[in-house]
């Protein structure tokens, strides 16, 4: 029985094992084609299997028909008989010390040879003995050797009877044995042939390596040992027990085997989405589309598809927690009088169906849209969905892409620009300084509107509304106090100021906001980029712009902030400390004559503008972070401060400050 202290090596932690056993590693100088050689390996262990079976329990044995390999293996018979030697007849409760002594013998194989060639030379021993003891009665040359060995006199009736139950256990362990090297060469060819960056499971798998070969060369050893007993005639069975090597090697197989099958599905995977991105980067078609994307058999259920054949697609991706304003966005190209009849629009919404309420949620959605929308239900195709998120970069907020009926997509991403009143499927012309068909006047309403029925009235009312957002508990209190005393100032000019705090409060929530605020900036940056395709790219930062970027600076920072609409139309915008500074201004006594004709927009912005003259107030070029979509980024974007052009590395760094995204940006 091996001794505990030398089992303890099965229980040691994996780093102490992995040090001790990498320090009899060089670097793998010696190269061999380990599969041939395993492959007669196992077929020499298998033979000696069957006549165990056959000599121990009486199984019929089959004649072996397959004619064994003629070519040279590569391997050294001597290198083999010295492991054989190293192994044999040592005392139970060596086999770590052996296992190490074997491993600086084989220094130079790679840890899989090392594996195969320490099997080698056991088979070469025990395939021998059980074949001696097959052919011994009946073959006179086999006799003649099998005396010399003392095969006649151990295999007998008694020493069968005697180690039956010892003989059986070695020769499950053997198989277990050949199983985990097994393993190991299957995971290193998966290595040779695939990316391990892509197969994270097999990466670490590939770790432990050297490891997993350790415990079967140490088992190999074992086996060794138990044969030797056996042969000799010593200790009694239950003293030759393997089954902590049994347990150990046991674990492995069923934890290589569990890495194999998770990476081969992987693979799988991988290759069906390389199959499907191919397909997908020329469909011809828009049902070789939906085919492929797994939509056909969802769109089926509601819609016959030649009705899509031949028209143009808007696939509307979302979650289930978009507001009824995004759908309203991309409905409001019903309207749009120049697109009648030329498009489909299909709800894809991408989430985990398996979480509770989503189907509650899902049914309540398309209650709010309008029966001309198709709405996919309860799509899950795995592929699918990874292209998706992968090609069309779908990160959670709404996505239009815009598919000709040929299957080509025309916009990736076309929210944007139904955001800002554009038609997707015209060509984009137009003065670049006014990209939106309405204006910049609309600008407020397309930002803010959506954030409480309340605004849109008071935008209708042409009011003033001062939107402001931070966390700042004194800086709020002081802001609110200072408008509320405002509005008593300016009664006589009939003016009255609306407060819209920003906050993750009910359906609004901040994310949806800022969202918002970048989708905006996205879209006016790609209809930028086409309006100037071919031309000098650097524009004049509009007040649109300017408040988008410093909004997101403002996000950037998590300090307080502040924008003035009038109506629908954005006034300003600026850091909240400054533009309490502004409102400041307007403390009675008021010393601003307030007439009915009293123009509250111009006397800011000139307020405004003089406080950020004033040294202590000059607020420095912005930045800002837009990390999921960077890429989109196309057209100059211009510093709102200093007016100069930023551009994209991995930082926007504008004069003394940076435009952050997941890329560097500088002038």
């Amino acid at each position: 029985m091996a001794k505990s202290s030398d089992l303890s090596v099965l229980n040691m932690p994996k780093e102490l094992i992995m040090t001790q056993i990498f320090e009899t590693h060089a670097h793998a100088d010696i190269k061999f084609d380990v599969c041939p050689v395993f492959t007669i390996v196992k077929k020499i262990l298998n033979r000696a299997s069957d006549v165990v079976q056959h000599v121990v329990m009486g199984n019929k044995l089959e004649n072996m028909e397959e004619e064994p390999p003629t070519a040279s293996l590569g391997i050294s018979l001597c290198t083999l008989k010295h492991l054989y030697c190293e192994m044999a007849c040592k005392p139970p409760g060596q086999e770590s010390n052996t296992g190490k002594k074997i491993l600086e013998k084989l220094t130079k194989y790679s840890w899989d040879a090392k594996a195969v060639l320490t099997l080698a030379a056991f088979a070469l021993d025990y395939g021998d003995f059980w074949l001696l003891a097959h052919l011994h009665a009946s073959d006179k040359s086999a006799k003649w050797v099998g005396i010399l060995k003392g095969v006649p006199t151990i295999v007998t009736e008694s020493w069968l009877q005697k180690h039956k139950l010892a003989i059986i256990k070695l020769d499950q362990l053997i198989k277990s044995t050949v199983e985990a090297i097994d393993c190991i060469l299957v995971l290193e060819g998966l290595s040779d042939r695939y990316a391990e960056e892509d197969l994270q499971e097999l990466s670490e798998a590939m770790y432990y390596i050297p490891l997993d070969v350790y415990y079967a060369i140490i088992t190999v050893v074992a086996c060794t040992t138990q044969m030797c007993c056996l042969i000799n005639d010593e200790g009694k069975p239950e003293e030759l027990s393997l089954s902590s090597f049994s347990l150990k090697i046991t674990a492995t197989v069923d934890s290589l085997n569990l890495v194999i099958k998770r990476t081969k599905e992987i693979i799988a995977k991988l290759e069906d989405y390389g199959k499907l991105v191919k397909i997908m980067n020329n469909p011809r078609k828009i049902t070789v589309v939906f085919n492929e994307m797994g939509f056909t058999s969802l769109v089926k259920q509601q819609v016959n598809l030649k009705e899509i054949e031949t028209e143009n697609v808007f696939l509307f991706f979302s979650d289930l927690d978009i507001s009824e304003n995004e759908i309203s966005i991309l409905n409001s190209i019903d309207n749009n009088k120049s697109m009648k009849d030329q498009y489909k629009i299909i709800w894809i919404p991408i989430v985990d169906w398996t979480v509770d309420q989503m189907q509650t949620k899902f049914e309540k959605l398309r209650s709010k849209m309008p029966n001309t929308w198709y709405r996919l239900p309860k799509f899950s195709f795995d592929l699918g969905i990874q292209y998706i998120k992968e090609k069309w970069e779908f990160k959670n907020r709404p996505i239009v892409v815009v598919m000709n009926s040929q299957g080509k997509v025309v916009h990736r991403d076309a929210y944007h620009m139904i955001a800002l009143g554009i038609n997707p499927l015209r060509p984009i012309t137009g003065v670049p300084d006014s990209p939106l068909p309405n204006g910049e006047d609309s600008v407020g309403q397309i930002l803010l509107g959506s954030l409480h029925i309340d605004i849109l009235t008071w935008m209708k009312q042409e009011k003033y509304i001062f939107f402001y957002g931070g966390k700042d508990t004194v800086w709020i209190k002081q802001f609110k106090e200072q408008v509320y005393a405002m509005n008593q100032v300016f009664k006589p000019a009939s003016i009255s100021i609306e407060l819209f705090y920003v906050e993750d409060k009910g359906e609004i929530t901040l994310w949806k906001f800022w969202n918002g605020i970048e989708s905006f900036f996205l879209g006016w940056n790609y209809i930028k980029n086409i309006l100037l395709s071919g031309k000098d790219k650097k524009t004049e930062s509009s007040t649109v712009m300017s408040t988008i970027l410093k909004l997101l600076s403002y996000k950037t920072e998590s300090t307080e902030w502040v924008v003035l609409c009038k109506g629908s139309k954005l006034v300003e915008s600026g850091h909240g400390t400054t533009i309490l500074k502004v409102l400041k201004k307007y403390d009675p006594p008021c010393t601003i004559p307030i007439t009915p004709t009293f123009d509250f927009a111009s006397s800011f912005l000139n307020y405004h503008r003089e406080i950020l003259k004033l040294p202590a107030e000059k607020p420095g070029c912005y930045h800002f972070d837009i990390a999921e979509d960077a890429g989109k980024i196309t057209a100059a974007v211009m510093c709102p401060f200093c007016s100069d052009r930023m551009k994209l590395s991995s930082r926007f760094n504008c004069c003394h400050s940076a435009y952050r995204s997941t890329k560097n940006v500088q002038h």
